[in-house]
């Protein structure tokens, strides 16, 4: 009997021994869909979450869809695409819009990437390095939260660079025709959901030349010359049509500026690796985040991408490695250049664009040197020390995201007034007292799209965003402020929301409201004050103008 089970077990036991390190990623991935799902009602929606919802939605209003094209909204802002938009219209038709259904999706399509992504490097540099390199990324709060808020957003950014990436390494294996169509429609792709995609884009196209000379030269050389020619056009026509586009928006910075704008970029860099920026942004704090690890992971994969340099070994596979990382290196240092000469970059949603490659870079270079060395003492040194660094930065990473896990369950946690949970009372507020009201005025920044993505269709008409209004009418002349700080509302009972005082987003926009606004034909009465730990977030105030004033 014992006899007849040693051999399914060992056939059983040398699958296992083949896919633990597949397993061990699943694990990773799912350690971060759990961790990234966690309470995933809170905080409230934040302004970037929610912007692609009335587009997805079908675009009823006009607000955040700066082009639409038989009717269906094409670009939401001038610079983002309608992709996710499109994406995520079948799920609001079928489970409705909330913060599960914002965000779920996103973390899908963010465990993807990390698939694809051990999926290229496996190829690389086997499973081990792979799986070691899918761990400091699944657990990274770099990477799990700005997936999961979607921030900026990055989610599809990710996933197409990712694509690229795979695709690439597929061409050079395969010299299949398809992953070229696979790479331009995953550029094409990226480009259309945002338009920063191109500093990708550009960076890895030069990179590859440089990196990968003679292989870029003699796959040109192979291509008939009508391909050529058609590839030549198509990369002049492109290159004229993002030009017209990026150029404007590139502004070099003042030489005896420039070093500062480079330490300034540098350490948003830091910070947003770290998981600082975001929840600086989030909590108003990061104490407690560690930031020290993220400075020397660059500083390593600078430093390795130096030594790879040397003649350390004439072994082919080795110095494929060390091309690799050295790829990625000169990725990041190119999208970082790109990122400093952009003066309208410098948040989170921007330096993201830099993750993974510090880790990428690493593992490219930890296994190439390990390879080098052969079976020797130092090998094992080596391999000793980056696994001992491999579980430090982990650590690290695990410490910090955290930091995130205990702020979302502290109940006392402050948050910034444009990310307060109270912001679902706002709503629940208006949904039970909003009834009868002819409008309800938004005043300030950072209110309407929240609001609206979690409203019954038949609020979101009534829904009036007039913080432009509130915030410029001081500039008008004082004999028509009044009546123009009284425009949004109509005859009968109006409600207006605004944050607090000193919650503010533009303080202007409370004061010119209250100041301008009562009057002999219209009365303002504080309906309710939201709050939470005790701290005022949100005022919501009864408007009531005669039917004379209209």
């Amino acid at each position: 009997m014992i006899d007849r089970l040693k051999q399914p077990l060992s056939y059983i036991g040398l699958w296992m021994g083949k896919r633990v390190f597949d397993f061990l990623v699943i694990v990773a991935i799912a350690a971060f869909v759990l961790i990234a799902a966690y309470r995933i009602g809170l905080p409230g929606l934040y302004y970037d979450e929610v912007l692609f919802v009335n587009a997805a939605r079908g675009g009823a209003s006009n607000e955040f869809i700066s082009k639409r094209i038989f009717g269906v909204p094409v670009m939401v802002m001038p610079y983002l695409g309608a992709l996710k938009a499109w994406i995520y219209h079948p799920v609001f038709a079928w489970w409705g819009v909330s913060s599960a259904t914002i965000r779920l999706p996103a973390i899908a399509i963010a465990a993807l990437t990390l698939w694809i992504m051990y999926a290229w490097l496996r190829g690389f540099v086997g499973k081990i390095w792979a799986c070691v390199v899918v761990w400091l990324i699944a657990l990274s709060p770099a990477y799990i939260f700005t997936s999961r808020l979607d921030w900026g957003p990055v989610v599809l950014m990710q996933f197409f660079k990712t694509s690229i990436l795979l695709l690439a390494f597929r061409f050079a294996q395969t010299r299949s025709p398809w992953n070229i169509v696979g790479i331009v429609a995953c550029c094409a792709a990226g480009f259309f959901d945002k338009f920063n995609f191109i500093w990708f884009v550009g960076a890895s196209a030069l990179a590859a030349v440089v990196c990968y000379f003679s292989e870029v030269r003699a796959f040109w050389a192979r291509l008939p010359i009508v391909l050529r020619l058609v590839a030549a056009a198509l990369a002049v026509v492109c290159t004229i049509a993002v030009t017209l586009i990026i150029y404007p928006l590139i502004e070099l910075p003042d030489p005896a500026l420039l070093w500062q704008r480079v330490q300034q970029s540098f350490s948003g860099t830091v910070q947003t690796l770290s998981g600082a920026a975001v929840a600086q942004f989030i909590f108003q704090t990061d104490q407690g985040i560690i930031r020290s690890v993220e400075f020397f992971t660059l500083q390593a994969a600078l430093i390795l991408a130096a030594v790879s340099l040397l003649p350390i070994s004439r072994d082919p596979e080795v110095r494929a490695k060390f091309r690799a990382g050295r790829f990625s290196v000169l990725t990041m240092a190119l999208i970082f250049a790109q990122i400093v000469v952009t003066p309208q970059a410098g948040g989170p949603h921007h330096f993201v664009m830099l993750f993974p490659f510090p880790y990428l870079a690493l593992g490219f270079f930890g296994k190439g040197i390990a390879d080098a060395s052969k079976d020797t003492v130092f090998k094992r040194l080596w391999v000793g020390s980056l696994g001992a660094a491999a579980m430090f930065v982990l650590g690290a990473n695990i410490w910090n995201t955290s930091f995130y896990i205990r702020k979302f369950q502290n109940a006392s946690t402050h948050y910034n007034p444009r990310w307060s949970p109270m912001i679902d009372g706002v709503s629940a507020f208006l949904k039970q007292s909003g009834t009868g009201a002819a409008r309800i005025v938004l005043v300030d920044w950072g209110l309407h799209n929240q609001i609206d993505a979690v409203s019954p269709e038949e609020m979101r008409d009534e829904l009036v965003d007039e913080w432009p209004l509130f915030k410029d009418i001081s500039t008008l002349p004082p004999e028509s402020r009044r009546n123009t700080a009284r425009s949004p509302f109509r005859a009968g009972k109006n409600l207006a929301v605004c944050f607090a005082e000193k919650n503010e987003t533009f303080p202007e926009t409370r004061r010119n409201f209250l100041e301008y606004t009562s009057g002999d034909d219209v009365s303002v009465r504080l309906l309710d004050t939201l709050n939470w730990n005790g701290e005022d977030v949100y005022e919501i105030y009864e408007v009531s103008r005669k039917e004379s004033g209209r």
